[in-house]
C-alpha cells in the first residue's frame, strides 16, 4: 500500500516475470491491484479473472472486477459458483453500479446490504462513499459513524469522512477523529490528510499544506491528498498551482469531487471554456451520475446566454436522479435569475423533507424573502441557525430579513435593493 510510482512499477516488473498461468492466486491478486493502482485496467481485469477462476471464494478479486465496471454476468461466467451465493451477487451488483458511476443505484444497493449486514465494515464504507457521491451527506456521515463504532482502526476512506465533518463544521468530532486515527497508523496517508483538513478549517492553510505534503511523501498517488492540496492552493490565491494538483488527482482517480474542485479553479482564473470541458469530461466518465450533469449546468449558468443550455443539462440530471440536491440547488439559482421564486420554493420544499439540512433551510429563507413572505423566511433562517449557528448565509439572511421587516413596518419597500445580489451573483453551493 502506498509508496512511490517507482516502487509500484518495480513491483509490477517483478511480478510480470512470472507467467500469469503459473502465478499463485495471491501473486495474481497483488498484480491486479498494482495494475489497478497505475490505471492499467485491462491488465488488472485479466489478473483478477485468473484469481476468480482459480479460487471460488476470492471475493476481493470478484469485487475488484465489479469496481472496474466488468458486468456481473461476466464475473459469474468466470466463476459460476458465485451465482449460488445471493448475498455475493447483490454485493457485486452494488459495486458494479458504483463502478459505472451510477451512485443512486449503488447507494440503494449498499443501503439494502447494510440492513442485512449491519456490522460489515466493507458494506458500511461503500454505503458511505456512495451516499457522499450521490450528495446525501448526512447519510454518508451516519454510515461512517457506524463504521467507526464497529472498527475504530479502519482507515480506508477515512479522509473523506474528515472532509464531510469539516464541511458540516463539526470540528470537535474531526479533532477526535484525527487523534484516534493518528494513534492507529502514522504510516498511512489518510490520517495526515485528515489532519490537513482540520487545520484548513481552522484557517491554517500553510500548516494544512505541510500535512498534505507529508501524506504525499507516504503515497504520491493518494488522490484525496492531491485534491485537498489543490483546494488549499486555490484558497491561497494560487489557482495555476491548484489546477496542476487537481489535474494530478483526476489522473490518479477521476472522482466527481476532484472535477468539482477543478471547475472551481478554472472559474477562479476565468478559464470558462476549460471549466466547461472539465465538467463535460466528468459527465462523459460518469454518464449515470446526476451530479456530473448538474456540474455542466452550473458552468453553463455562469456563461453569457447559457441559461437555456443549462436547463437542458439539468433536465438530464433530473432524469437520472430527481432527488439530487446539486441539481435542485443549481435550478434554484436559475429560477432566482429569472425571478421565479415560487418555482424555486416548490423545488426546495420536497428536498427539505428528504434532507433536513441548514443549507436548504437557508436557501428557502432567501427565496421566501425574495417572494416577500417574510414570516416564512424568518422561520427558515432560524431553523438553519438552530442546525448550524455558524452558517454565514443564514446569519446574513436573518439580519437582512429583520431589517426588511422593520422597513416594511415603516411603510418602505426596500426588498429589491436589499436582495439584488441574490439575483446578480451566483453563490457557491
Amino acid at each position: 500500500r502506498g509508496g512511490t510510482g517507482r516502487d509500484v512499477r518495480s513491483a509490477i516488473t517483478s511480478l510480470e516475470s512470472i507467467p500469469l498461468r503459473s502465478c499463485a492466486p495471491a501473486a495474481s491478486l497483488l498484480l491486479g491491484k498494482l495494475y489497478q493502482t497505475t490505471g492499467i485496467e485491462r491488465a488488472a481485469q485479466a489478473a483478477y479473472k485468473e484469481v476468480v477462476r482459480l479460487q471460488p471464494m476470492a471475493i476481493e478479486a470478484a469485487v475488484a472486477l465489479a469496481q472496474l465496471g466488468v458486468p456481473v454476468r461476466e464475473i459469474l461466467s468466470a466463476q459460476p459458483l458465485h451465482a449460488s451465493l445471493p448475498w455475493l451477487v447483490q454485493l457485486l451488483h452494488a459495486h458494479s453500479a458504483a463502478g459505472v458511476c451510477d451512485f443512486s443505484r449503488a447507494h440503494e444497493a449498499f443501503s439494502a446490504l447494510a440492513s442485512h449486514f449491519e456490522r460489515s465494515p466493507h458494506v458500511l464504507l461503500h454505503c458511505a462513499r456512495a451516499a457522499a457521491l450521490r450528495g446525501r451527506e448526512e447519510e454518508a456521515l451516519s454510515a461512517y459513524a457506524r463504521l467507526r463504532k464497529i472498527d475504530s482502526s479502519a482507515l480506508d476512506g477515512i479522509d473523506r469522512y474528515a472532509l464531510l465533518l469539516a464541511g458540516r463544521e463539526r470540528l470537535a468530532e474531526l479533532n477526535v477523529l484525527c487523534t484516534d486515527i493518528l494513534a492507529c497508523d502514522r504510516s498511512r496517508p489518510e490520517p495526515w490528510v485528515a489532519v490537513a483538513v482540520f487545520w484548513s478549517h481552522k484557517g491554517e492553510r500553510a500548516r494544512a499544506l505541510e500535512y498534505c505534503e507529508r501524506a504525499l511523501t507516504l503515497d504520491d498517488r493518494h488522490a484525496c491528498a492531491h485534491q485537498l492540496k489543490g483546494s488549499l492552493l486555490l484558497a491561497s490565491s494560487r489557482p495555476e498551482q491548484a489546477i496542476y494538483s487537481l489535474r494530478k488527482a483526476n489522473a490518479i482517480r477521476g472522482e466527481l469531487e476532484c472535477f468539482v474542485a477543478l471547475v472551481d479553479a478554472y472559474t477562479r482564473v476565468e478559464m470558462t471554456r476549460e471549466a466547461l470541458a472539465a465538467a463535460r469530461e466528468a459527465a462523459a466518465l460518469m454518464p449515470n451520475c446526476a451530479r456530473a450533469h448538474a456540474l455542466i449546468g452550473r458552468v453553463l449558468l455562469a456563461m453569457p446566454y447559457g441559461a437555456n443550455k443549462a436547463r437542458r443539462a439539468l433536465a438530464k440530471a433530473y432524469a437520472l436522479d430527481p432527488h439530487c440536491q446539486d441539481t435542485v440547488m443549481i435550478t434554484v439559482k436559475l429560477d432566482t435569475l429569472e425571478s421565479n421564486y415560487a418555482h424555486a420554493i416548490e423545488l426546495l420544499e420536497p428536498l427539505l423533507q428528504r434532507h433536513n439540512s441548514e443549507e436548504i433551510h437557508s436557501k428557502l429563507g432567501e427565496m421566501h424573502a425574495l417572494n416577500k413572505n417574510f414570516a416564512a423566511a424568518l422561520m427558515h433562517f432560524q431553523h438553519a441557525l438552530a442546525l448550524n449557528a455558524n452558517l454565514v448565509s443564514a446569519n446574513e439572511g436573518l439580519e437582512r430579513i429583520e431589517k426588511l421587516i422593520r422597513a416594511v413596518d415603516k411603510g418602505l419597500d426596500p426588498i429589491q435593493d436589499e436582495m439584488q445580489d441574490d439575483r446578480d451573483e451566483l453563490e457557491e453551493y
